[in-house]
C-alpha cells in the first residue's frame, strides 16, 4: 500500500523562519530542484529521490509550480490530495476545529486486501510567513494518527514558498514511511500522485482515478 511524501525547491537563503509548532519540517531536504534558465528560472516540475533507511524509507521531492502560493495551497487544502486513492478503497474527511492552525482535518482510510486495513492521518495546515489572504510561506504537516499497525510509521512535511515575480511557488517535501508489505516504489508513486492531483486542480482539470 502507498503512502506520501511530496515536492520543491531551489533558493531559500540563509533565514530560518520561525515555523509554529507542529509544522516544522521533519528533516532538511538534501535534492536540488529541476535547474533553471534566464528565460524559465522555476520551471514547472520535480525531483524526486528515495532512501531505504534502518528504521523508515524516506522520499523527498522539490521543485516548482507555475501558479502563484495562494492558488497552490488552496489545491493542498482540497482532502483528496494527498489521500492515497491509489491504495485505499474508501476514506472519509473529518474536519477539525483546531485554531492552532489556519487548516486541519482526518483522513479515515480503509483498504481490503488479504485483510481490512484502517487508518487515520491528521494534517495540520498553517501561514508562516505572510497572512492568509496572500501567503509568502506555508507549511503543511502530515501524519498517520490511528490505525493498523501494519502502518508502523506515516509522516510528512510539506513547506511551499512564492518564488521570483510571485507566479511561482517552491515546493519542498520530506516523506518517511515504514510500512509492512510496501515498499520505495509504492512510497514514490504516492508523491507522485500527490503532487499530479494539485498540478491537475491549478490546470482546472478532474483528479485522476485509480482502479
Amino acid at each position: 500500500m502507498a503512502l506520501s511524501a511530496s515536492l520543491l525547491g531551489g533558493c531559500w537563503g540563509d533565514e530560518v523562519s520561525p515555523f509554529p509548532p507542529g509544522l516544522e519540517p521533519l528533516e532538511a531536504n538534501p535534492i536540488e530542484p529541476p535547474a533553471g534558465t534566464v528565460d524559465d528560472p522555476y520551471p514547472e516540475g520535480w525531483t524526486l529521490d528515495a532512501v531505504d533507511g534502518p528504521r523508515f524509507d524516506t522520499v523527498y521531492a522539490r521543485g516548482y509550480f507555475a501558479a502563484p502560493l495562494a492558488d497552490v495551497w488552496a489545491a493542498f487544502q482540497n482532502p483528496l490530495v494527498g489521500t492515497d486513492r491509489r491504495s485505499a478503497d474508501e476514506w472519509t474527511i473529518e474536519p477539525l476545529d483546531d485554531p492552532s492552525y489556519d487548516v486541519s482535518y482526518v483522513v479515515h482510510s480503509t483498504t481490503y486486501e488479504i485483510v481490512t486495513v484502517q487508518w487515520s492521518t491528521t494534517w495540520r495546515q498553517g501561514v508562516v510567513e505572510g497572512t492568509a489572504e496572500a501567503p509568502e510561506l506555508v507549511a503543511i504537516r502530515w501524519q498517520k494518527t490511528d490505525g493498523s499497525t501494519i502502518l508502523r510509521l506515516i509522516e510528512g512535511s510539506l513547506v511551499l514558498r512564492a518564488v521570483g515575480d510571485g507566479s511561482a511557488t517552491e515546493l519542498d517535501l520530506v516523506y518517511h514511511v515504514d510500512a509492512v508489505a510496501a515498499g520505495i516504489d509504492q512510497f514514490v508513486l504516492y508523491v507522485e500522485d500527490t503532487l499530479n492531483d494539485a498540478r491537475a486542480l491549478l490546470r482546472g482539470e478532474p483528479l485522476p482515478t485509480y482502479e
